[in-house]
């Protein structure tokens, strides 16, 4: 198997690739901050199951909606 390069082909360590990932994941998390809990959780069923997994955040989304 061959190893994944970042794009300037230096690879995990290149600072490049770090800012990458760093502005994907902002921008993942407005996204996901835009969600209700309701709508979170549908995700995560639809992801893992229904009922399956991420039992820590399963509970602390289903306080949020019983507030």
């Amino acid at each position: 198997m061959g190893r994944t390069l970042s794009p300037s082909g230096t690879g995990k360590r290149d600072p490049l690739r770090k800012a990458h990932r760093r502005e994907n994941a902002e921008l993942n998390q407005v996204e996901v901050d835009k969600q209700s809990p309701k709508q979170r959780l549908q995700a995560l069923d639809a992801r893992l199951g229904k009922g399956k997994g991420a039992a820590k955040e399963r509970a602390r989304l289903t306080k949020l909606m019983n507030k």
